[in-house]
């Protein structure tokens, strides 16, 4: 009997709430509908205001229109379909339908790859899929618009900084063959819900405090809507967690922001679902 009653005391939790862990589920890919989305943003160089956080460490605005042009090219001669470094990339995003998209470019060094899929409104990500002997991208690849300029454009829509691991120790941060940015554009029909936002910090004066943000833009308006904001300064650098549960619309391009009072290296992460909005079920336990 005290083994029956042990049981069901087991059973309660997942009787009431459908599942235990729909986070690791849905990393798995046994949830219908829900994926998971893990935002991670790196900011070299944090500024006293709020900029978006990303390696290239500079302020960027969201576009309420298609990318004239868009392409992608690397500082480096080295980053070629037969080169040493970054052989082939993956690039993922939204469109201007908030579709999206992901698509396979073959790196030509400092030349520019002008992009296949068109009207792109947001990049999410840079991946290296193949590389040559030396493992990993050997310029700094960017993909955006306007004048190339020996691999860098004009406006850099997508960042993803050297990997070596010298490049990496020397400037403390590195895009290890991933772009290092939080943003990303919650595609149409789809709602984006994150949770465990951490920021983390080194600040060259440890007593200055930083700051961060998380942004959402809408279509076509670019209307701003801050969804979470916080700040600190603790000494030191450790990071800091919250455990708010946030919860984007679909069409929503999302921004997470750092800013400091003094000079250092920050970042800040989130654990996000993805769900399907046509395949919600409100008498569902999961949500």
């Amino acid at each position: 009997m005290k083994k029956y009653l042990l049981s069901l005391l087991l059973l309660i939790p997942t009787l009431a709430f459908g599942e235990s862990n729909i986070w690791e589920k849905a990393a798995y890919g046994s949830l219908p509908g829900v994926s998971l989305v893990n935002l991670f943003g790196v900011d070299p160089a944090i500024n006293t205001s709020l900029e978006l956080a990303w390696e290239e460490s500079a302020a960027y605005t969201p576009l309420t229109a298609a990318f004239s042009s868009p392409y992608c090219a690397s500082s480096s001669a080295n980053d070629a379909s037969a080169g040493t470094g970054a052989r082939t990339v993956s690039v993922k995003g939204i469109n201007t339908s908030f579709a999206a998209f992901s698509e396979t470019v073959t790196m030509n060094g400092t030349t520019s790859v002008v992009l296949v899929t068109t009207n792109i409104l947001m990049i999410n990500s840079i991946t290296v899929l193949t590389a040559g002997s030396g493992l990993v991208n050997a310029g700094i690849v960017q993909c955006g618009t306007g004048t190339n300029t020996s691999g860098d454009p004009a406006v850099p829509h997508a960042y993803l900084p050297v990997s070596s691991a010298s490049a990496i120790a020397a400037a403390g941060v590195g895009g290890a063959n991933e772009s290092k940015t939080f943003m990303y554009g919650v595609p149409a029909n789809k709602t984006l819900i994150c949770r465990n936002i951490t920021t983390g910090y080194y600040l060259v004066t440890t007593a200055n405090g930083v700051q961060m943000a998380i942004d959402g833009y809408t279509n076509s308006t670019g209307v701003l809507k801050r969804y979470f904001s916080s700040a600190t300064n603790n000494a030191g650098g450790n990071p800091i967690m919250n455990p708010t549960i946030i919860s984007f619309p679909e069409k929503t391009i999302v921004l997470g922001k750092m800013a400091a009072s003094g000079a250092g290296v920050g970042f800040m992460s989130a654990q996000c679902l993805l769900i399907d909005d046509g395949r919600v079920n409100l008498n569902q336990k999961f949500f």
